[in-house]
């Protein structure tokens, strides 16, 4: 190799070896200042695993000390201000506790607490057919065909389930027989399922949140707006001729 080829080299591994020596002392020095300090903030976790759904007690809930850096702007910093709060979310055991998974107000039911605002509850009626053979979970995303009379359509699209029977959390991944479920729609969806009487569920992929245009809108599309009909025309019975001096005329009866 050429003397200025390995002049580069060294100087290359020259500052290599003092940009990790520089790093490493920045590192062990902000170490060192965090552990003379010994400055934590307390915070509220997860004592153990919370399903959703559930209504939070003493048990559910403990205290960490953590670096002021880990806490969350909106986590709890005092346990009692959670116990009677229900969990909208499942939380894991050691998991720090923030209000956006929190349902605060829980007078109602648990099932209340995990409607969004300004949506609302609606529960129909299923069977093993119109349930997708009982395999709907609560978190599920489902569209509602209805079903009966001369016309089968599509009525809601990417609806999620809040319940299933009485159950709000998934406690099995097989099939669950059931003869309701309850879903989460805004008011004017709870109109037009209240008006749609007989419904059946389509389960969807969780990641699918496309909007299909419902056949009924494709074909209107699809058809040439319709045109006027034309004037029919009248038909000749038979022709009378007319006989006046030297004129003759034709008088025709018409249909």
């Amino acid at each position: 190799m050429k003397p200025r080829s390995i002049l580069v080299i060294l100087i290359a591994l020259l500052v290599a070896v003092l940009v990790a020596g520089w790093a490493n002392k920045w590192i062990e020095k902000r170490l060192t200042t965090a552990s003379k300090s010994g400055e934590t903030v307390p915070v509220v976790a997860a004592a153990r695993d919370i399903p959703v759904g559930t209504k939070l007690g003493p048990t559910h809930v403990k205290m960490l000390q953590v670096s002021p850096e880990y806490a969350p702007s909106d986590g709890y910093s005092e346990p009692d201000s959670l116990l009677g709060s229900v969990a909208k979310q499942g939380l894991y055991q050691g998991e720090i506790i923030v209000k956006r998974r929190i349902e605060e107000d829980a007078s109602g039911s648990r099932l209340a607490a995990l409607i969004s605002e300004g949506m609302r509850a609606i529960t129909v009626q299923v069977d093993a057919v119109s349930g997708v053979a009982g395999f709907l979970h609560p978190g599920s995303r489902v569209d509602l065909i209805k079903v009966g009379g001369s016309k089968t359509r599509t009525i809601l699209q990417d609806v999620k389930i809040l319940a299933v029977g009485q159950q709000v959390e998934t406690k099995d991944e097989g099939a669950v027989s059931v003869r309701t479920i309850t879903l989460e729609v805004d008011p004017r969806q709870a109109e037009i399922v209240a008006q749609a009487g007989k419904v059946r569920l389509t389960l969807r992929n969780p990641v699918d949140q496309e909007q299909i245009e419902p056949p009924e809108q494709v074909a209107a599309a699809d058809t040439p707006p319709a045109t006027k009909d034309e004037p029919r025309k009248r038909q000749i019975l038979f022709a009378v001729d007319v006989v006046r001096g030297t004129k003759v005329s034709t008088t025709t009866v018409e249909e």
